[in-house]
């Protein structure tokens, strides 16, 4: 990525936004050519669905733009678009999975989960029948901290709150519960 040229075409924008108040169009398009690839990376890093992406690119190249003043270092424009994108792809799974309240973990959650888990899909249909005998065998309290953040994409903090308990007792017990979950699909292989 050529982080110069970047921030020259940045730069440049910026001062021809505030001569003519207006946006240069072809200046916006390069520069959206050179740094595309971060929202579409980010996207599939954060287990997005392909329909998904271009939606949430869009929504975040929006977003960077309506807050273009707020960039002071011009190199730091791709950076400033890659933490927005991961902000909207984590505002995206919470909200996707907020309604999740059951313990019932059906097997679209389940693929949901492993790709936020950092699972590959190769063996998706082992890791998802795995995975789901692993969560039921975990302690209701470790069970439900992993329910919460993996699958209802909750953080910590709003679990913390939801369960009314310590945040750092809910960061424990999710660093327990995934070694618990570790050891379990060991001994299942």
């Amino acid at each position: 990525m050529d982080y110069d040229r970047i921030a020259q075409i940045v730069s440049e924008i910026k001062y021809r936004y505030i001569q003519s108040g207006e946006w240069n169009s072809k200046l916006c398009d390069q520069l959206l050519n050179l740094t595309l690839e971060i929202p579409l990376m980010v996207c599939r890093k954060r287990g997005i669905s392909i329909e998904d992406q271009p939606d949430l690119t869009q929504k975040g190249l929006q977003e960077v733009f309506k807050n273009f003043h707020n960039i002071e270092d011009d190199r730091a424009f791709p950076r400033y678009l890659f933490i927005t994108m991961d902000h909207l792809c984590q505002r995206y799974w919470r909200d996707r999975y907020r309604s999740i309240e059951s313990r019932d973990v059906d097997d679209y959650s389940v693929v949901r989960a492993t790709l936020r888990m950092g699972q590959t899909s190769k063996r998706e249909s082992l890791v998802r029948e795995d995975l789901r005998e692993a969560v039921q065998q975990l302690p209701e309290i470790y069970r439900e901290v992993i329910e919460y953040y993996y699958f209802a994409g909750y953080t910590s903090k709003e679990i913390s709150k939801k369960l009314n308990t310590n945040m750092n007792t809910i960061t424990s017990r999710l660093r327990r519960a995934r070694d618990m979950l570790q050891g379990i699909l060991e001994v299942s292989r």
